[in-house]
């Protein structure tokens, strides 16, 4: 079973007189991102914060009533740049949300963190910008990978991927044994480079399309199954977040 986020995003929709017609069913008054799609057991959070405060993030109940501000503890001078979430009994086996953070400073200096939705820390990840592959199966275990970008010498970026084991429930995973599905758009943060995994049937073409925070189309690209990522050059995206699509499958990625 793929891992699917659904972002929501302002968009003009124009229906023809014989296709199915859309129902508002709720608005946020912030940018949100749904979540959990790829656990089997059901955990009733459904909607986490895309755009974040300084150390805090909220998360919604599938009626849309706030669940829970998650308020974190950051060291003096950082703020929050990206959360990922990962799933409910995943990490651990106790009863709360279990998330991925970046957390970054006015020196471009970042950290990584796996808490939960009481914004305890379960595992500190060190510093440097990081991505999340999200969780699956291998073999008997559950896998998480940790993607960090490295700046080296004349600004040179070189890339180090940790596979971490982890301890929760191995049966709130859907069977799934190819991490790639799971992969999420790295590095993420980005300045210059971002690269967008995707999955199309082999022997198809599609369209990923990329919005800004206001779902205005900034660009299209076309992808083919023969492939699975696309490297694209945001050096003249203007700072914030973006959000990808394509095939009704939608992610985020952050240009700072």
């Amino acid at each position: 079973m793929k891992k699917t986020f659904v972002i929501l995003l302002s968009l003009t929709i124009f229906v023809g007189k014989a296709s199915a017609q859309l129902t508002l069913d709720h608005t946020f008054s912030e940018f949100v991102v749904s979540s959990y799609q790829f656990v089997d057991e059901p955990i009733g959070l459904y909607y986490n914060s895309a755009i974040l405060n300084p150390n805090s993030f909220h998360l919604y109940n599938s009626n849309y009533s706030l669940y829970k501000t998650v308020v974190l503890n950051l060291p003096s001078g950082y703020t929050l740049s990206n959360v990922f979430s990962l799933g409910k009994h995943l990490i651990n086996t106790d009863d709360k949300a279990e998330f991925f953070i970046n957390a970054s400073n006015s020196n471009s200096t970042y950290l990584s963190k796996i808490v939960n939705e009481d914004g305890v820390v379960i595992q500190e990840l060190g510093q440097g910008s990081s991505s999340c592959s999200g969780i699956y199966k291998a073999g008997t275990q559950l896998r998480l990978n940790i993607t960090k970008s490295i700046v080296g010498q004349n600004y040179q970026i070189s890339y180090q991927t940790d596979v971490y084991v982890c301890h929760g429930n191995y049966n709130a995973v859907a069977s799934f044994e190819n991490e790639n599905t799971t992969m999420q758009p790295y590095p993420n943060p980005t300045t210059a480079l971002i690269n967008l995994p995707y999955h199309i049937d082999k022997g198809t073409v599609s369209t990923i399309n990329i919005y800004n925070i206001n779902g205005q189309l900034v660009d299209s690209y076309n992808i083919g199954g023969d492939f699975e990522m696309i490297t694209i050059d945001v050096n003249n995206y203007a700072k914030g977040i973006y959000v990808y699509e394509y095939n009704g499958i939608s992610n985020r990625f952050v240009v700072q």
